[in-house]
């Protein structure tokens, strides 16, 4: 309590992760007595949070937006929050009438102590939840609590308005009183606690939601194996779930209608491959205006390694082009390539036509972009097919078209020389797997899963990013706070990067040793690693994977650990068993104290030589 009103205190206004955004929400909720729609805002509340970031020097290391408080339109705080279900910020509204009066400095503040309380019940969940999975280690239970309260960015994180402080502590409860009815008999008040606290996180975040829905799938799923005692009805049940796998594949996904690497940004579950003779093979892709038989705008990025050799060159970029319904007309090719955008706006007849223009690529250009692009339709409708879609280096524009090797459109020759289309799949043939629209077209990580399904299938284009993503993962859970603008020195990375390394080898060796002793017989716990395990995955995977939909183009958001803070307590328990694991029992008690000793040296360094510099000098 007493580091997290430090924090509090310390961290000026509107310095955590989208915190004026945040505390909107608050105030909506505590001033309008209503639960606000997205959308809504109120002009004299955003004119008072602008005011008071300008005041206390919130934009001091950015261009400071020019704010005009005489304007009918709201100034800018920054993304809205009114997406994300309520229940925490309904929480920290209960305490806002005591500042009603007061400037929003103070009501700001006394929403970080409402998330400070409730930063203890996370404290509080990791001992109860940790006493329950190993109650004859009297030490662990304190020194996976003292973990979690003491690692800097979690404490920063629970002296903020965000909602993953409310993720955090729903999740952790759930946990908690869901591997406790495990422990011993379950009851109907139990069973009552642990759908209510599974109702909780489901209206708090997608974070806590998704470790909820895990852990009653496999809560669920255990309790049925295990009253199967014949092995043939275990059977039938596994059985049964490979053909429940089975339906949702067919239900769900489609094959034969996705091109292979080429994305919609509209109705991305639309089909944008037709299968039609055409000058290429059998396949062209597809454009549609005012229709819903393709989507009406088609891009593909560059892998990195393929785009940033293009740097200062000029490149031409062209396609086959044909209208096969709708009357002729405009379609926009362009290249963009992170700082700038050249395009050229085409007429595109009902014979096929070759269309090209030359662009030069910006010298320090991540990669590039190639997009095709209808026109928003006014009545009626279009569809356009292309074909031969291609970019290759220097300017070949005024030549005749190019004569493609093969029908894959892979390379040719062009104006007397050969070339490499730079272009995956230009001509359409090789496809990918799509999704239905009933689950394509929900937002996940705010795109939408078809998009992101398609970055994340395209590991060749995207698969570099895992490293970085996973050391980001890791620097922040340790020592990155703030907007992620405040960091340690990149020499204490690297032993803590190394104590994490040797806290999952830890874990994994107890795991080995617990099987080799026959710990498997128990079913509880068991059932106990399997829910812990599944809240892991769920919570750190989905932390990997929102670094998709990846778009070097467009800038790539890192995530950070805070979108796994909903695991917090189970990631800091497995650090701290397999610590221990790694530790001679004899020296335990002296390495709890030395663990104890570090944990608060990393606090005051981040204290005093990264966070009380940067904001007071």
């Amino acid at each position: 309590l007493v580091r997290g009103l430090l924090y509090l205190v310390v961290f000026p206004p509107w310095q955590h992760y989208d915190e004026p955004t945040h505390f909107e929400y608050v105030r909506l909720i505590a001033e309008q007595a209503r639960l606000p729609q997205e959308g809504d805002y109120d002009l004299e509340m955003r004119r008072e949070i602008a005011a008071s970031m300008r005041e206390t020097g919130f934009w001091a290391d950015l261009d400071s937006p020019a704010i005009d408080f005489w304007s009918a339109t709201p100034p800018d705080i920054g993304m809205t929050e009114l997406v994300h279900p309520p229940l925490y910020y309904m929480l920290l509204a209960v305490l806002q009438p005591l500042a009603a009066h007061q400037g929003v400095g103070l009501q700001l503040y006394l929403a970080r102590l409402a998330s400070v309380l409730l930063g203890l019940v996370v404290v509080t969940s990791a001992y109860g939840l940790t006493a329950e999975v190993f109650p004859q280690r009297q030490m662990l239970p304190a020194a996976v609590a003292a973990v979690v309260a003491l690692v800097p960015p979690f404490v920063a994180l629970t002296s903020s308005v965000n909602n993953d402080v409310g993720a955090a502590a729903a999740a952790s409860l759930f946990l908690w009183v869901t591997v406790r009815m495990l422990r011993r008999s379950p009851s109907l008040w139990r069973w009552a606690l642990v759908l209510l606290l599974a109702g909780a996180c489901f209206a708090t975040k997608s974070t806590a939601s998704l470790v909820a829905v895990a852990v009653l799938l496999v809560l669920g799923g255990g309790y049925l194996y295990r009253a199967m005692v014949a092995p043939k009805a275990r059977r039938w049940f596994c059985l049964g779930l490979v053909l429940l796998g089975l339906v949702f594949l067919v239900a769900a996904f489609t094959w034969g209608g996705q091109a292979a690497f080429w994305e919609g940004r509209e109705r991305t579950s639309d089909p944008n491959r037709l299968a039609t003779d055409t000058l290429l093979g059998r396949s062209a892709l597809v454009l549609a205006a005012g229709d819903d038989r393709g989507p009406r705008v088609l891009f593909q990025e560059l892998a990195p390694a393929s785009g940033q050799r293009l740097q200062g060159r000029i490149v031409t970029l062209g396609a086959w082009l044909r209208t096969v319904e709708g009357p002729d007309g405009p379609l926009v090719l362009s290249l963009a390539d992170g700082s700038d955008l050249d395009w050229r706006q085409v007429q595109v007849g009902s014979d096929w036509q070759f269309h090209a223009f030359a662009a030069e690529v910006a010298p320090g250009a991540p990669t590039v972009t190639f997009q095709v692009s209808l026109p928003a339709s006014e009545g009626g409708h279009r569809v356009v097919l292309l074909d031969g879609l291609v970019l290759a280096e220097g300017d070949l524009v005024g030549s005749p078209p190019p004569k493609f090797d093969s029908v894959a459109a892979t390379s040719g020759s062009w104006s007397g020389q050969t070339f490499e289309n730079l272009l995956r799949n230009g001509s359409a043939e090789a496809v990918w797997p799509g999704l239905r629209a009933w689950i394509g077209e929900v937002k996940l990580f705010r795109y939408p899963v078809t998009f992101v399904f398609h970055s994340m299938w395209d590991l060749e284009r995207t698969g570099w990013v895992y490293g970085p993503d996973l050391l980001m993962l890791a620097e922040s859970f340790w020592g990155r706070l703030g907007w992620n603008h405040l960091a340690l020195p990149d020499l204490y990375f690297l032993p803590l990067l190394l104590l994490t390394l040797a806290g999952i080898a830890g874990a994994a060796l107890a795991l080995l040793r617990w099987f080799k002793q026959g710990g498997s017989s128990e079913p509880s716990r068991s059932h106990v690693l399997a829910i812990l395990g599944a809240a892991l995955l769920v919570g750190w995977g989905g932390a990997v994977l929102r670094i998709h939909p990846v778009l070097a183009t467009s800038g790539i958001l890192w995530p950070v650990a805070r979108y796994a803070v909903a695991v917090v307590a189970p990631t800091a328990m497995l650090l701290v068993v397999g610590w221990a694991a790694l530790v001679p029992r004899g020296w335990m008690g002296q390495t709890a104290w030395v663990g104890l000793l570090a944990l608060i040296a990393l606090d005051a360094v981040v204290l005093w030589t990264v966070v009380l510099p940067y904001y007071y000098g």
